[in-house]
């Protein structure tokens, strides 16, 4: 008897991102990158003489982490769903798969920040003690807290307060990042959610292809996901916003790949419709991000977060179809193919890289006006990244081969 795949009897499309969609996601992993930098050079740079500029690098840098977490669930789910097919695919695989992409970008920013702390202590003890005040002092501990996805944003006073119960005091600490590179906070949030969702999704879809399981399978596997939903939702206090809209990226993802869906948007009409509501969901965007900035305040508010969404997800839908012909021409321009992918290829680093040379930069006090800054810290900052990045974001792929044939598993 022939046996039917799950994705076949969800009537799933495998490779439901078309050239064009793939330049489209491309292009905004490239502005939302730009975005955080340009968002913290505002904040943590200019001189902030005024409210409207501090709002508006807040909103810059809020806008571009939720675009961050969306594409993030968008294209995990979408590397899932191809691979589901494959009999040899585990979660040992999936694991392998994101360590060596988050640690490739990750230590190599470490060990950056730990120069740029050195040479701070260095040349400005005042300014590394001013530091101090804010973050954490870079130490041993919170290098490896960092490095264990456990500083910040990590739920540790929850997990305190339940072990307090077994009569210890504290055993977590409360970290922020080390080398004064706050935006590694928002990594420990997407760490976990990768871990809940591989772990629940990869081993559901395990036991519904393989009834016949142990009993310690079973057990060990309730176990570690109701541990993983626990801290997720422990999470959820203060990333409520970054766990949705993730989740609703991988929810996007299912949506576009299920034919019953794109077949009904299929036509001149369904066509029209979308490249009609794609305008509407970026001019609402632009809207919600002047609200932001001028009444809210809200600069990680998860309605933000799924507008955000939802112009992605009409994105995809309309360069599937190839989109308006004058869109789709200047999309596969190769010049505009090759910027796009280039910057892409490095954007990760970028994100995990900059901050901690915009705050050494900040200690300078160069006798330069402030905000003819702007287009030099540009530079640096992704001159840094993109060569940085040739050595190890570039690589991640290779790197998770070798880690897999070191521990004997299928390349898959």
């Amino acid at each position: 008897m022939a046996t039917e795949s799950a994705g076949e009897k969800l009537n799933f499309a495998r490779n439901s991102i078309s050239k064009e969609s793939s330049v489209f996601l491309n292009l905004l992993r490239l502005i939302a990158c730009e975005f955080v930098v340009l968002g913290h050079f505002l904040t943590r740079y200019q001189p902030g003489t005024t409210e409207a500029l501090l709002s508006l690098g807040r909103t810059l840098g809020g806008t571009a982490v939720l675009m961050f977490f969306a594409l993030s669930g968008l294209l995990i789910s979408y590397s899932v769903l191809r691979k589901l097919d494959n009999p040899e695919y585990r979660f040992r695989n999936y694991f392998v798969d994101r360590f060596s992409r988050i640690y490739s970008g990750l230590v190599p920013a470490m060990l950056l920040g730990t120069i740029i702390v050195v040479v701070i202590y260095v040349t400005n003890y005042s300014y590394f003690m001013q530091l101090t005040t804010m973050q954490s002092t870079p130490s041993l501990l919170n290098f490896g807290m960092t490095l264990g996805m456990l500083e910040q944003r990590f739920p540790a006073g929850f997990f305190n307060s339940l072990l307090s119960a077994f009569g210890l005091q504290n055993p977590i600490p409360e970290v922020t990042p080390y080398g004064f590179n706050g935006i590694l906070w928002a990594l420990v949030v997407e760490w976990w959610i990768y871990m809940v969702f591989g772990w629940i999704a990869i081993g559901l879809i395990r036991f519904k292809r393989n009834q016949n399981r142990s009993k310690t399978y079973t057990v060990a596997f309730l176990v570690v996901a109701a541990l993983l939903i626990l801290l997720l939702a422990a999470m959820l206090q203060e990333s409520s916003s970054f766990i949705i809209v993730w989740l609703v990226g991988a929810l996007i993802m299912l949506a576009i790949s299920s034919r019953n869906i794109t077949s009904k948007l299929s036509g001149n009409l369904g066509m029209k419709l979308t490249g009609l509501l794609f305008a509407l969901s970026l001019a609402t965007v632009m809207y919600a991000m002047y609200a932001t900035i001028t009444l809210t305040g809200q600069y990680y508010d998860v309605g933000l977060g799924l507008l955000l969404s939802a112009f992605m997800f009409l994105g995809i839908l309309l360069f599937n179809r190839s989109g308006p012909k004058g869109a789709s021409r200047l999309i596969m321009n190769k010049y505009f193919v090759s910027l796009t992918s280039v910057g892409a290829a490095y954007s990760f680093t970028l994100f995990v890289t900059h901050y901690p040379i915009i705050i050494m930069l900040n200690g300078l006090n160069l006798p330069v006006n402030r905000f003819l800054m702007l287009l030099p810290i540009l530079l640096v900052t992704n001159l840094t990244a993109f060569c940085i990045a040739h050595f190890t974001e570039k690589k991640h792929r290779e790197l998770a081969k070798t880690i897999k044939k070191w521990l004997h598993m299928p390349q898959c």
